[in-house]
């Protein structure tokens, strides 16, 4: 099942307020992957990588940071 773009920003919301960024030291898609797939990072497929990346860049843009 592919999460929905809330669940996953509800997540960014989480990480953030933990001191996640977008940066390299503690990256957002990290926290968010666990979260939200349960797996890390690394272990999505390229597709689910692509697509995650694009909802946290997303998110980013709505906050206005």
């Amino acid at each position: 099942m592919i999460p929905t773009g809330n669940l996953i920003r509800e997540a960014c919301r989480e990480a953030k307020a933990r001191g996640y960024t977008d940066d390299e030291g503690r990256p957002m898609s990290e926290y968010v992957a666990k979260e939200v797939f349960g797996k890390s990072y690394n272990e999505l497929s390229a597709g689910y990588q692509a697509g995650l990346d694009e909802q946290i860049e997303r998110w980013w843009e709505e906050i206005g940071e």
